[in-house]
């Protein structure tokens, strides 16, 4: 059934014959485009992650804001500069685009941070998403429900990097940018960082995993590294004082050297200042190591296919007002002046699935 998914159906614009007669005085009321992108994603998950190029309206493909008729083309080209999670699909006026944590596989210096590469080759299907830039880096994508696994293959060289922006979100396009209104980023080992950025009020908890060993690990904060730095705090980031920030691993490639990272994502940030990296990380944490098969971005992505083959199925657990098994009256009757004796309270267990509901004894 796969080979018959074409993920790429809705992601560029519509190739329609020139309009003649009364359809030529047809007005378009939205874009002749398709809304929608090809990266991975995963059945009623939360996570997407695609190649991004800023472009309106899920942040891939070529084409400008547009309201309607043919859209205009931003990019010439097919172009990435890098790879985001949180892509939305669909039409209408939103406001909210998303596109998260941008990962960058990089062969040049951190200077040339948001700089764009054609993808020559691409390759889609549901829950995978790959895709080769034009400097030589393959890129590989899968997703669980609330995690995300890449792969990346490098070239040779003496100075590969994977940089991850925690500071972008939203489009190339007038008021498209999603500015975070806090953040913190802290290392807490050798290929592990944890962090939280609150956007669009919600905080978002992530924790990252890279396997690369021997590389460095380093923060950074308005393009520059910080050597020796551990730990990133911004309490409050308005528009005009949002500089670029994230982390980044560096160090020399052979070629078709792999290096692998993983994401847990939270939503449940907690607002106190002294439990954010214990509670908020913690849930990324086991989000990144329970959600897919850890280190194997291959294992990750034949898991998210066969749950897209996987059937639906309803909760196993049973409804309290379906529930007919025998209830044990363990209140007492209790009397009303007003009312008389009023019904006992019992619980009912079902046995089952071992779901204790609350009904009234009448006996």
């Amino acid at each position: 059934m796969f080979e018959h998914v074409d993920p790429f159906i809705g992601t560029d614009a519509t190739d329609l014959p020139a309009p003649t007669g009364l359809a030529a005085t047809w007005w378009w009321p939205k874009p002749q485009v398709g809304n929608t992108h090809p990266g991975a994603t995963f059945p009623f998950g939360m996570v997407s992650a695609c190649a991004y190029s800023g472009a309106y309206p899920t942040g891939y493909g070529r084409y400008d804001l547009s309201t309607e008729g043919l859209p205009p083309v931003l990019h010439d080209r097919l172009v990435a500069s890098g790879f985001t999670h949180f892509q939305q699909s669909g039409t209408g006026a939103i406001r909210k685009y998303y596109n998260y944590f941008r990962v960058t596989p990089m062969l040049r210096p951190l200077d040339d941070l948001g700089s764009t590469w054609e993808i020559v080759d691409e390759q889609a299907e549901p829950g995978y998403y790959a895709a080769t830039l034009a400097s030589g880096v393959r890129a590989e994508i899968t997703v669980g429900p609330k995690s995300a696994v890449h792969r990346y293959t490098f070239p040779a060289h003496h100075d590969a990097r994977v940089v991850i922006d925690f500071s972008l979100g939203g489009l190339d396009i007038p008021f498209g940018r999603t500015v975070p209104l806090r953040a913190h980023l802290g290392t807490v080992g050798a290929g592990c960082a944890e962090g939280e950025v609150v956007v669009e009020g919600a905080p978002l908890a992530v924790r990252v995993e890279c396997d690369a060993p021997g590389w460095r690990q380093l923060l950074w904060y308005d393009r520059r590294l910080m050597p020796g730095g551990t730990r990133l705090d911004f309490d409050r980031i308005r528009p005009t004082t949002l500089r670029p920030f994230g982390l980044m691993w560096a160090g020399p490639t052979h070629a078709g050297q792999v290096v692998e990272l993983r994401f847990g994502f939270s939503l449940r940030g907690s607002s106190r200042r002294a439990s954010r990296s214990s509670v908020s990380a913690g849930r990324a944490r086991a989000r990144s190591t329970n959600a897919a098969p850890p280190r194997a971005t291959c294992g990750a992505s034949t898991w998210a296919r066969s749950r897209w083959t996987r059937p639906r199925r309803t909760s196993s657990r049973c409804s309290p007002r379906r529930c007919t098994t025998r209830s044990s009256s363990r209140a007492s009757r209790s009397t009303s002046p007003r009312s008389g004796p009023r019904p006992a309270r019992s619980r009912s267990t079902c046995r089952p699935c071992g779901t204790s509901t609350a009904r009234t004894c009448r006996s």
